[in-house]
C-alpha cells in the first residue's frame, strides 16, 4: 500500500465524521445555496400573501406565472420591511459597544445612562406632542431637536471628562478626550433615531390593534421600555456574546410587539400597500357601464355609481381598494359612509377588465 492511499484511507473516516455531525439542512444550504434561498423567499413571500387573503377574507384567481413575480416581489418588500425595523431596535446596543470599545471607554453606568438620556427625552417629546396638543403648539421642532442635539453634546462632554481621571493635559490627553466625547455623542443620536425608527414601526402597528387608544400607546411604552433595557444588557456585553445577543432580541422584540398589539396581519397588509396592490384609501374607480346597471339590481351592496355620459360608464367615488391581486378587483366602501349601525363595510368583487381606471385622490396640503 503506498503513502497516497494510507493517506486517503486515514481521512476519509475523519472526513464522513465531521460530515456525520453537521446538521442536513446546514449541509444543503452548502450544497444548494441558491435552491435553498429561492425556496425560503418563495416561503416567506406566501405566508405574507396568506396573510394578507385572510386578513380581506379573499382568495383572488392567480395565474402561475403571475403568482411567482407576486411572492417574491411580497417577500423582498416585507422581509425588507421587517428585518429593517428589528435591526434598527437592536442597533443602538451594538453600536454603542463598537464605539466605546473603538475609544477606549469603559462602558459604565454614567456614559450608558448618558448615551440613553437623548432617546428618552425624543420619545417622551414625540408622544407628548402627538397626545398633548399644547405641547406641540409651545414647542417647535426646531427648539425640541436643538435641545436634543446639546444633551446629546453635554452627555458626551461629561462621561469623557468622567472617564478620564486625573490625568494630565496634554496632547495625548486631549485626543483621547475628544475621542470620548465624539462616541458618546455619536452613539447617543444614533440611540434616539433608531428608537424613533422603532416608536414609528411600532405606532404603524398598534393603529391597526383593535385595542383602546391608551391601552395601545401602553403598550407600546412597556415595549419601548424593554427594546431599551435590551440594548442595555447588549451593550454591557463582551462583542462575541453581544452580537449573538442582539440576534435573539430581533426575534423576541418583534415577536412580542406583534403579540402585544395583535396586529398579525398589519405587515402583510402593509407589504401589499407599499407594492400598490391593495389596501388604498380615497379611491375612484371608473367602471363599465353594465357593471352600474348591476348594480342597480342588487340589495346587497349600497355602492352606487355616479353616471359619467361622456365615457358611457360609471364611477365609483371614494371608495377602498382593498385588492387588485390577480383576475379581480376587491372594493369596499369607505368608513364614513357605511350604514349607521353596520360593522361591516359594502363590498363588491370585480373583474378586472370592467376597470377602466383607478385614480387615488391626493389630500389637500396643511399649512
Amino acid at each position: 500500500m503506498s503513502n497516497d492511499q494510507l493517506g486517503s484511507d486515514l481521512s476519509t473516516p475523519g472526513a464522513e465524521a465531521l460530515a456525520a455531525k453537521e446538521p442536513w439542512w446546514w449541509s444543503y444550504g452548502h450544497q444548494n445555496p441558491v435552491a435553498l434561498l429561492t425556496a425560503l423567499m418563495l416561503t416567506c413571500g406566501g405566508v405574507l400573501l396568506l396573510g394578507f387573503f385572510l386578513r380581506i377574507g379573499f382568495m383572488p384567481d392567480v395565474d402561475a406565472a403571475g403568482s411567482t413575480a407576486l411572492v417574491f416581489a411580497v417577500s423582498f418588500v416585507g422581509l425588507g420591511t421587517v428585518i429593517g425595523s428589528m435591526v434598527v431596535s437592536v442597533l443602538p446596543g451594538m453600536a454603542i459597544r463598537y464605539l466605546f470599545d473603538d475609544a477606549g471607554l469603559p462602558v459604565r453606568p454614567f456614559s450608558l445612562a448618558a448615551a440613553v438620556l437623548p432617546a428618552i427625552l425624543l420619545i417622551v417629546w414625540v408622544l407628548a406632542s402627538v397626545f398633548a396638543p399644547g405641547v406641540r403648539a409651545a414647542v417647535t421642532d426646531a427648539t425640541a431637536y436643538g435641545v436634543l442635539i446639546v444633551v446629546a453634546v453635554l452627555s458626551g462632554v461629561l462621561s469623557a471628562w468622567k472617564s478620564q481621571g486625573a490625568e494630565r493635559f496634554c496632547s495625548a490627553w486631549l485626543l483621547q478626550y475628544a475621542s470620548k466625547t465624539w462616541a458618546v455623542t455619536s452613539g447617543a443620536t444614533l440611540w434616539a433615531g433608531s428608537m424613533l425608527i422603532a416608536l414609528w414601526f411600532a405606532l404603524s402597528l398598534g393603529s391597526d390593534s383593535d385595542h383602546a387608544p391608551w391601552t395601545t400607546v401602553l403598550l407600546i411604552t412597556v415595549w419601548l421600555i424593554l427594546i431599551t433595557a435590551a440594548n442595555v444588557g447588549t451593550a454591557l456585553l463582551p462583542l462575541r456574546r453581544a452580537w449573538r445577543a442582539s440576534v435573539m432580541f430581533c426575534l423576541l422584540g418583534f415577536a412580542v410587539l406583534v403579540f402585544m398589539t395583535g396586529s398579525f396581519s398589519t405587515v402583510s397588509a402593509t407589504t401589499v400597500k407599499l407594492l400598490g396592490l391593495g389596501e388604498i384609501q380615497d379611491v375612484d374607480i371608473v367602471v363599465k357601464a353594465e357593471v352600474c346597471q348591476a348594480l342597480r339590481l342588487t340589495a346587497s351592496s349600497p355602492l352606487r355609481c355616479s353616471l359619467a355620459a361622456e365615457t358611457g360608464g360609471g364611477i365609483l367615488r371614494n371608495v377602498v381598494l382593498r385588492s387588485r391581486i390577480g383576475g379581480q378587483v376587491v372594493i369596499e366602501m369607505a368608513s364614513s359612509d357605511r350604514v349607521p349601525g353596520s360593522a361591516v363595510a359594502a363590498r363588491v368583487v370585480l373583474r378586472r377588465d370592467d376597470v377602466l381606471l383607478w385614480s387615488v385622490r391626493v389630500p389637500t396640503p396643511r399649512h
